[in-house]
């Protein structure tokens, strides 16, 4: 068949480009690459289709346009297994494109199934992180120049895994088994990584492949500890006098620790007493279970973390310390496990506010109100807080922002041939291909390189790359790099019709999706709102407006009136409190009412901290903190996060 012949559709596309004037003049049009995008775009989606285009037209009509290479690798891949080594060498050689890896796995991953191994090691490179490709690599090694020293060490390595490695490796594998090159020791540390990775077959067939009777009788009471460590409450079952009794001992006792602390606790000591582990087993498990009571919100936990030996003692204790007497209210314990964080923990914004409360709450007020005016300089969830408590105002800007970079450097950038690549795929929609520039012409980019993309990519209206860019190049306080108001009229329509505040959506948005429109999350979530489409259906049932399909959650309008609707749900279920509406948008509002039902009667900022999912603690306090600093990017004065904490009737008072 004839390739794709586009003269009809350049002629019109070039007629769609152009407009005339009132005196008869051609003039270009706003957007002097449409015609170019236009046909990008269409040879792409015929390409993809794996459909023919003739590329020798296109590269001429293309030549100037930064994403020609990319139809170029599309052509590419669809004929690989015709192309020949010289021409798949010669486009990686003469193209720098983030996707080069993906053409070479590809052309590897064929070379090893046609068995072409000199072709393999000539395409390969060694910094390679694909483990089927290295195990390819090992295997075109032992066909092509034989073993060595090297290569039984690059083979045992990946052999020693707790996991199961792909097909691929094993014919690797195999030669090692043949030749006698894995032993007893090599055995018991893939055995070990493995039951430490919950993998008992993967360990049982390792011991069944490499261990004597005798170990493998050891390896059995293992099985038998790991499936009910309960055992430990009553005796051992492991062969103590075997070297490694011990240490599977331990490894049972560790595992008790995760399924039951108490019961743990109360098998350590009986075993400790008996002699069956050496101190520093005793100390490490001792620390083991005390802080997985801790994890878990034990009412045992702060006795366990204040009977460790200072041995036992290392920094997570420590914080564990503070964080426990914080979630009982001890403010008094609260005091001296703060004093005994190491400093530069003791000094960050957390650590400086719960010390001021916990002077507060113990009746010091004029320390605690130096303490409190000090942090509210800060502009964040502690900061603000530290202001409410100190009734002052918020640290917001106070001048007229200033560009980090100046306009020449922006120039500059914006001029590099990746970055504009990166750009012409955001003017196209084509997200994911533009990220994939974005990020890899950032790799490497030093600071003041970042300052300029995270301008740049703000100029251009691509706002979830410089809110990220601005926050690794340090950027933290520049409110509107970091905090944009975009689909504004969108977001102040939703949130009147659900009667929320506008900018407590914005904080949702900002925190779910940093804006991305086509954001999806691996539970599933879609959209700028991240709405699960089970969740969705339900909320648009009962609008009266069911979904066409799931995917219509990635349209920003309508994940804006399905999060909305949903967001308003949680505030009325929760009173209007935003705290608990926002640890419901994110964690579900079945595990919301399961914490209120533990501490419930707590101050909001103790409850925060409290939250058993670390990820929604840490959304809680971001959502917070965003919807003071959106209101103040909308034009009001800042929401004040006590404000926001008073919600109904489920927190105690914040001075308690």
């Amino acid at each position: 068949m004839a390739g794709w012949r586009l003269k009809g559709l350049m002629r019109a596309m070039l007629l769609s480009a152009l407009v005339v004037s009132v005196n008869g003049a051609v003039v270009a049009a706003p957007d002097d690459k449409k015609t170019e995008r236009e046909l990008f775009k269409a040879s792409w989606e015929r390409l993809a289709a794996n459909r023919p285009v003739d590329m020798g037209q296109i590269s001429d009509q293309l030549a100037d346009y930064p994403l020609l290479p990319y139809l170029h690798y599309r052509d590419l891949r669809n004929r690989l297994s015709d192309a020949s080594a010289s021409e798949v060498q010669g486009f990686l050689d003469a193209h720098d494109l983030p996707v080069n890896r993906f053409l070479r796995n590809a052309w590897l991953r064929q070379k090893a199934a046609e068995r072409d191994w000199k072709g393999f090691i000539a395409a390969y490179e060694p910094e390679q992180t694909n483990t089927t490709l290295e195990c390819h690599y090992l295997e075109a090694q032992a066909q092509t120049a034989g073993l060595d020293t090297h290569w039984v060490r690059d083979a045992r390595a990946l052999w020693t895994v707790g996991h199961s490695q792909p097909d691929a490796c094993d014919p690797v594998f195999d030669r090692l088994y043949e030749r006698g090159i894995l032993r007893g020791d090599d055995a018991w540390a893939r055995i070990e990584k493995a039951m430490d990775n919950d993998q008992v077959g993967l360990a049982g067939f390792v011991a069944r492949r490499l261990l004597s009777d005798e170990e493998r009788a050891l390896f059995r009471s293992w099985e038998r500890l790991h499936s009910d460590p309960t055992r430990l409450l009553d005796g051992t079952g492991v062969d103590l006098s075997h070297p490694r009794g011990g240490d599977i001992l331990a490894a049972g006792l560790r595992r008790l620790g995760v399924r039951d602390p108490d019961k743990a606790w109360q098998a350590l000591d009986r075993h400790a007493r008996a002699g069956h582990l050496k101190a520093e087993q005793v100390h490490d498990l001792r620390r083991h279970v005390a802080l997985r009571a801790a994890y878990s919100h034990r009412d045992t936990a702060w006795g366990y973390l204040e009977q460790l030996e200072r041995p036992a003692v290392n920094k997570e204790v420590r914080l564990w310390r503070a964080r426990v007497a914080l979630g009982r209210q001890d403010w008094q314990g609260l005091e001296g496990a703060i004093a005994d964080l190491p400093a530069e923990l003791r000094e960050q914004d957390k650590w400086r506010y719960w010390a001021a409360r916990a002077d507060l709450a113990q009746g010091q007020l004029h320390g605690a109100n130096e303490a409190f005016s000090r942090l509210a300089d800060t502009r964040s969830y502690y900061g603000f807080l530290a202001a409410d408590h100190a009734l002052d105002g918020y640290a917001m800007p106070a001048d007229a922002r200033q560009p980090a970079s100046s306009e020449r450097e922006r120039e500059a950038l914006a001029a590099r041939t990746g970055v504009a690549r990166a750009h012409e795929f955001f003017r196209l929609g084509m997200w994911p291909e533009a990220r994939r520039e974005w990020q890899a012409q950032l790799s490497g980019a030093t600071a003041e390189e970042r300052e300029a993309a995270a301008e740049l990519a703000h100029d251009w209206g691509w706002h979830d790359r410089a809110i990220f860019t601005a926050h690794h190049a340090g950027l933290h306080h520049d409110v509107a790099l970091r905090f944009p108001t975009p689909f504004r009229d969108q977001v102040e329509h939703h949130a009147r019709q659900a009667g929320l505040d506008p900018a407590f959506v914005f904080a949702i948005i900002r925190k779910e999706s940093a804006f991305m429109t086509d954001a999806r999350s691996h539970a599933g979530a879609l959209g700028l709102m991240q709405v699960m489409p089970g969740t969705g259906r339900e909320v648009a049932r009962r609008q009266g407006r069911p979904l066409g399909s799931t995917y219509s959650l990635l349209d920003p309008d309508t994940s804006l009136r399905i999060g909305t609707a949903y967001l308003a749900e949680m505030m009325d279920r929760y009173e209007g409190n935003a705290v608990l509406a926002a640890a419901a948008y994110n964690a579900g509002p079945r595990h919301v009412d399961r914490w209120l039902e533990a501490s419930g009667d707590a101050p909001a900022d103790v409850w925060v901290e409290r939250i058993t999912f670390r990820e929604t603690r840490g959304y809680v306090k971001d959502v917070l903190a965003w919807t003071s600093i959106f209101s103040w990017q909308l034009g009001r004065e800042p929401v004040r996060v006590a404000t926001q904490m008073r919600g109904g009737t489920h927190f105690a008072s914040l001075d308690r």
